[in-house]
């Protein structure tokens, strides 16, 4: 596989701070590649508890698939059987 097709472009132009969610969003869901792959992106208005700790058996159990490129960066994440 060709790499430099799979290069994601964005339209953030230089300079322009990343100052809200909406300028995020709009970065992420402007960005593609030159063979039309497309950036899907929206934001989770959640509130999480902090220091919740996964067990290695959990994490063992979830459907995580590690890509080839960086995997420990890039991954897949599936939902679970219960959503």
């Amino acid at each position: 596989m060709d790499r430099s097709k799979n290069k994601m472009r964005g339209s953030l132009r230089a300079g322009r701070p990343l100052d809200s969610y909406e300028t995020i969003l709009n970065h992420l869901r402007t960005t593609t590649t030159s063979t039309g792959l497309r950036v899907r992106a929206h934001l989770v208005r959640r509130t999480y508890r902090k220091g919740k700790k996964v067990s290695n058996t959990e994490m063992k159990k979830l459907p995580i698939k590690k890509h080839n490129i960086h995997p420990q960066w890039n991954y897949t994440l599936s939902p679970g059987p219960d959503h």
